[in-house]
This record gives C-alpha cells, structure tokens and sequence, in this order.
C-alpha cells in the first residue's frame, strides 16, 4: 500500500522555489510549497493544493469558475492557504503526490496529506468537501454512504459505487475495491443498462490498472475469464459472452489469449460476426504489437474507414454546438478539444500509413497520404507521415519532399530538419545494403 503521508521535513525538501502563480486566479498565495505547509502546520489551518497543467481543459475551466467562486475565496481566506502547482512545472512535486489525473486538489492537514479529490468541482461541490474535511470526514467516507444508500425501489447508484471504488485504489484499499470492481463488472447493468459503455471501456482500464498493482485482482479476474474461455471456444457462441471474454483478457494482461483466438477464426465465415464486434479491440493489439500483417487484413482499406470516421467527427461537432453553450465552455476550450480529436486522427492516418508501407501495399499508402493532406495540410500531418515511416524503416524520397514543401515557422524548420537527416541516413543505409 502507498503511504501517502507526508512529514513536514519530506515535504519541505520540494520547495516551490518562489515562482508567482501570475496567471493563476487570486486566491492562490504566491509562496513555495514548504513554506506553506510550515505556516498552515504552525497556526492549524488546511493546505489546499491544486494541481493542474497548461492541456487540462478542466483545470482551466475550474480557474475561471470554482477558484473564482467569491464564497470558495471567502472559504480559503478563513481557513487556510491555497497553492496551485503546475505538474509539467512541478514535476518532483506531482510524484511526491503521485498525481495520476486532474483536476486533483489535496488537503495537507499538520504537516500530512488528509484527503483528496479528483475531477471537475463547482464552487459548491468544492466547498461541501472542504467542510467534510474540516470536521474530520473524508471524501471516501462520502462516497461509501452513497454507494451504500438503496435508491427508489431498492435500486443502487452505480456511478456512486464505482467513484467509491475508484477512491478506494487511490487511498491504498485494494482489497475493498477488487471486491467492488468484481460486484460491478457482474452487477452493473442490472441496475443501468446505460453503463454498457462505460464497462467495456473506462471500467476496463481501471481493473487493468488495479490487477497491476494488487496480485489477488489479477487472480479474481482470470477466475472469471476462465469460465468464459471454455464457453466461447464451443461451437455456438454468445456474443456478448466473448465481448466480456475479450475484455477480461484486457483486464488481466492476456491479450495474446485474443490475438490467438483470432488467427484460429479469423478465416471461419460463422465466426465474422464476432470478430466484427469486437473489432476497435483488435486494432488496438495489433498496433501496440506492430501486428501490422493482422491490422491490415482486419482494414485492407484503412483510407475509406478513417474517411467515415473523420466524417462521422464532423457530424457530432455540429451536434455539439448548441450543447457547449450550455455547458458555458469558452473558445479556447473548444479549439483545445478539437485539436486533440484532430491529432488523434493525425496519429490514426499515419500510424496506417507506416502499417501500409511496411506490408508493401503501396496503393493503400497513397490513398492514405491523400486523405492526410485532404484532412489536414499542416506540418504536423507531415511530420506524424514521416515518423510512421521512419517508425517502420521505410523512408521514401517523398518524404524528403514533403519536409521541404511544408516549412511555416522556424519551430517546424527545426524539426523537419532533424526528420529530413533521419530520412536520409535511413535512405542511405538501404542503398549501401542494395550494394
């Protein structure tokens, strides 16, 4: 278990080093982090530390909303001091707290972390957990009430259940939240069908990240893949039975248990309908094991899928229009989200492109290139083109070309020089094997 209590003599050897916190909103004092934990230590008062970074679109949105909120400034101002530490700036002391996420605010309390909270808070949410805090409850106490408390007709919040055992792997009580991780994964959708997402996705990867720190989640979970192993290996198969297989496998670290499932039904007519169900998490095994054969035979035609992805994008952005005005997000909250869906597309082109070249489907390759500069024609779709070449060993002379084409700002010169050397010495090295 991680102790997460700090000494004041630990905490002091991370000092803040002075810095103003210009651009930060008012209420947080201009002064170094050991500095702060003395003061608060001496006169009894509570350390609020807000961690944050320049790409949390949250943490920029609670700046201009809850740090501003005059009752949680009034609140601070009475009751103790508050810093706000950039984890990119910071990063000694983001590990010293073992930030994993943000928003996250923690409570220094005599010198020692007392609590913590994660995620987005209004003025109101922020000022109901500092007053819990103040009297001695913490933020998991909260939520084990409301994971606890039966809903109308005897039904359960799930959502509450599953903060609550997320909030158990922060503060260290693994043995708890694998059995609220192992109640969920069976129970969830009996209560709200509208989970299904969630648990094939998000609830996916917080089991992984438990079964990585705690041996008995690893050993619960492969229990529960197992049973479904022998069911899906029978001639009629449920399909939402081997989505779960699929997943548990994810869970515990076994993917190559669905990567060989998948080359021995991978020609099987009546079993296309699984291997299309669960297609989005073949693509993932096959990129992070440079699978590239299996990726391209699972997309022979990337080009027209990312095209209907790319489309399908653009729909739900003018869906989303009307919607953000509600949710009171500004411009550059906005250009943030949509360059972030942009380079992940960026990524997606590219990393087909270098899959393309390295299988020697060259027709498949340009039709990728041109939908890249279709979508977009920055230095950075270049760039990204040239690095999944280059990821693969397999340069071109265009891309020599395409470097030279797309210099804008003395930045992208800098780093299209370094890709233009790479190219060459790639280039050359395949010339001096040829001789």
């Amino acid at each position: 278990m991680v102790n997460r209590v700090l000494a004041i003599g630990a905490v002091s050897a991370l000092v803040f080093c002075g810095e103003s916190s210009r651009g930060a909103p008012a209420v947080f004092s201009d002064i170094s982090l050991d500095e702060a934990v003395a003061r608060t230590t001496e006169d009894g008062t509570l350390l609020i530390i807000d961690f944050t970074a320049e790409w949390c679109a949250p943490c920029k949105q609670m700046d201009k909303t809850t740090w501003v909120d005059e009752k949680v400034v009034a609140w601070i101002d009475e009751h103790g001091v508050a810093l706000q530490i950039d984890v990119d700036k910071k990063r000694a002391i983001a590990n010293k707290f073992q930030v994993r996420s943000m928003p996250l605010m923690v409570v220094v309390k005599e010198g020692e972390e007392y609590d913590r909270a994660s995620g987005y808070r209004t003025g109101p949410e922020l000022i109901a957990w500092l007053d819990d805090v103040k009297a001695g409850k913490r933020e998991v106490d909260r939520l084990r009430e409301a994971a606890e408390a039966d809903g109308d007709n005897g039904a359960i919040d799930v959502q509450a259940k599953m903060q609550f055992a997320q909030k158990l792997v922060m503060t260290g009580r693994f043995d708890e939240a694998l059995e609220e991780y192992v109640w969920l994964w069976e129970n969830m959708l009996d209560h709200e069908m509208g989970m299904y997402g969630v648990r094939l996705s998000f609830f996916v990867g917080y089991v992984e990240r438990l079964v990585m720190v705690h041996e008995p989640a690893r050993t619960r979970f492969t229990a529960l893949r197992d049973v479904l192993t022998e069911r899906v290996n029978q001639p009629i198969v449920n399909m939402e039975q081997f989505v779960d297989w699929v997943a548990l496998n994810r869970m515990i670290g076994d993917t190559d248990a669905t990567i060989r499932w998948y080359a021995e039904h991978k020609n099987d007519p009546k079993a296309r309908y699984l291997v299309d169900r669960v297609q989005h998490n073949l693509e993932r095994l096959f990129i992070e094991g440079r699978r590239w054969e299996d990726l391209l035979e699972l997309h022979p035609d990337p080009a027209s899928v990312l095209e209907m992805q790319i489309q399908r994008d653009e729909e739900i952005d003018r869906m989303m229009k009307e919607h953000r005005r509600d949710e009171g997000l500004d411009a550059a909250q906005v250009a943030r989200m949509k360059e972030g869906q942009r380079r992940f597309r960026r990524m997606e082109i590219a990393t087909f492109y270098g899959a393309a070249l390295a299988v020697g489907k060259p027709e498949a390759a340009s039709r990728l290139v041109d939908l890249a500069f279709r979508f977009d024609e920055s230095s950075e779709m270049v760039f990204d083109l040239v690095e999944a070449a280059l990821d693969v060993d397999e340069a071109r002379p265009d891309h020599l070309d395409w470097l030279e084409q797309r210099l804008n700002t003395d930045q992208d010169t800098r780093r299209a020089n370094r890709l233009r050397s790479r190219v060459e010495r790639s280039l050359e090295a395949h010339l001096e094997d040829l001789d």
